[in-house]
């Protein structure tokens, strides 16, 4: 279809193009300039007069064509101006119009993120006393790390003092030095005492350094013990600290991830759109000087309008939309935990990438019990179609000339389908040229979807299907019948 048609769509003055549909000219301009058009560049311009751009080209041959006297406005070729000029003036109401649709659907989008709310009950104090436990819980293992030092060093030093060997004397004392001794054997008897003496040193030396080693023991043991209660203190804290996060941020923090992602695509839509419709509004006020030059009658004045079309500058102002930005997120937003306590990830960067680890290991991570909750809200609904709507019938509609209401936009249509307990599928589309000004925007409901109805039109936007209903229920996917 050619764009003067999308344009006019349903009304009767939309021209001719190359598909051969109908011109919607009076039937008496229509046989006058076929008639006198055949084989000439009247006739070439009906037949390409659904393509602006081939239009305006046309025009500007016919303008410099009349000035050399190798044409004349034909009474055919006055109708399709007539009605050319009507059009255009369609065309630039038209993009006049959706300027205002499109800045409403920019400011739509940045309103979504109101529906977001803010996490006013998340506290920061939850990650704080996480991060008041971790560094207790890493000053305490860097102590038992130095007193598993001292305690390998005092270790060592009682292991030094072995082997102990008693005197040689010491095994015959009794039988030797049982009764009384000779004279001469008393010498042998101090030398015996001597060595017994020595060997006390010894032992007194030796219950030194084991005591030293014990004590050392005890201290590292008790360490380790203290450690071990402030890495369950620690871990606790993570765990509370990851629930609150849950509870009071992470359904927000999905909510503005999605308002992002549909605030984005709908800038980069108004854009592309803005665009096409700068473009659209000077092509149409181009051709509109054309066609005052051609109706002008005089050769002069026609120069002069030919010129001055030639160096037009046609002032888009009209057209631009403001765009806004997406605000700053809430700051709970940069505090998501990046993984749960006992995942490998989290070990290795809490505990076993520490300095202290290879002396001081950690005891058995205890996982974290997380309250199960329904998060049916933030699994994605799937796309199962295009440009299609679903059979059986909707359940209910909603739809209008501008987005409001449940038909403001695809977050708004998918919130009414997602309360509805009856509703497992929901069409959203927004289509500013297709469709009837009524239903511009609109969103529906369905119950079921064991078919589709292809619009064809490159415009029906799609349908999602909520992601709570069952697998089973879709063994197949639905099949399409041309509307």
């Amino acid at each position: 279809m050619g764009l003067l048609q999308v344009v006019t769509k349903g009304g009767n003055r939309s021209i001719a193009n190359h598909d051969g549909e109908s011109d919607g000219l009076p039937e008496q301009a229509r046989d006058v300039s076929t008639v006198n058009a055949t084989n000439s560049l009247e006739f070439t311009l009906l037949r390409n007069s659904g393509d602006p751009k081939v239009v305006k080209k046309m025009l500007a041959e016919l303008v410099v064509e009349t000035i050399r006297g190798n044409q004349n406005v034909t009474p055919g070729l006055s109708q399709i101006l007539k009605a050319l000029k009507t059009q255009m003036a369609d065309v630039l109401a038209k993009v006049l119009s959706e300027k205002v649709v499109l800045q409403s659907r920019i400011d739509a989008s940045s309103q979504n993120f109101t529906k977001c709310g803010e996490p006013a009950t998340y506290k920061d104090s939850y990650k704080q006393a996480a991060d008041s436990k971790e560094e207790q819980h890493a000053a305490c293992r860097v102590m038992e790390a130095d007193l598993k030092n001292s305690m390998d060093a005092e270790h060592t030093k009682y292991r030094g003092r072995f082997p102990v060997s008693e005197p040689a004397c010491r095994k015959v004392f009794d039988a030797t030095h049982a009764t009384p001794l000779a004279l001469d054997d008393l010498p042998s008897l101090a030398t015996c005492f001597g060595d017994i003496k020595d060997l006390s040193a010894v032992l007194s030396s030796l219950m030194t350094r084991a005591n030293s080693y014990k004590i050392a023991t005890e201290h590292h043991t008790q360490k380790k013990g203290a450690c071990a209660e402030l890495q369950n203190e620690f871990e606790s804290a993570v765990c509370s600290y990851h629930v609150h996060f849950e509870a009071h941020c992470s359904v927000y923090s999905s909510c503005f991830d999605a308002r992002k992602s549909d605030f984005d695509a709908t800038q980069k839509m108004v854009e592309i759109l803005e665009a096409s419709h700068k473009s659209l509004y000077t092509l149409s006020n181009n051709t509109l000087c054309l066609v005052e030059a051609l109706e002008a009658g005089e050769i002069s004045k026609m120069k002069n309008l030919l010129e001055r079309c030639s160096n037009i500058t046609v002032d888009t102002k009209a057209l631009e939309v403001t765009y806004g930005s997406a605000p700053i997120p809430h700051s709970c937003v940069t505090h998501k935990p990046s993984a749960k306590p006992c995942n490998a990830s989290w070990i290795q960067e809490k505990y076993s990438d520490k300095k202290w680890f290879e002396n001081a290991p950690a005891k058995s991570c205890v996982e974290c019990v997380i309250p199960t909750t329904n998060t049916t809200a933030r699994v994605p609904w799937e796309i199962i179609a295009t440009d299609a709507a679903c059979n059986p019938r909707y359940t209910s509609r909603s739809l209008g000339p501008t987005p409001s209401g449940k038909h403001a936009n695809q977050a708004a249509c998918q919130e009414w389908c997602e309360i509805d307990a009856n509703c497992n599928f929901y069409l959203y589309r927004y289509d500013p040229i297709t469709a009837s000004r009524s239903s511009r925007y609109f969103c529906a409901k369905f119950a079921s979807c064991d078919s589709t109805n292809v619009f064809k039109d490159g415009d029906g936007g799609h349908i999602y299907r909520k992601p709570a209903i069952a697998r089973k229920q879709a063994t197949a996917a639905p099949t399409a019948a041309n509307r």
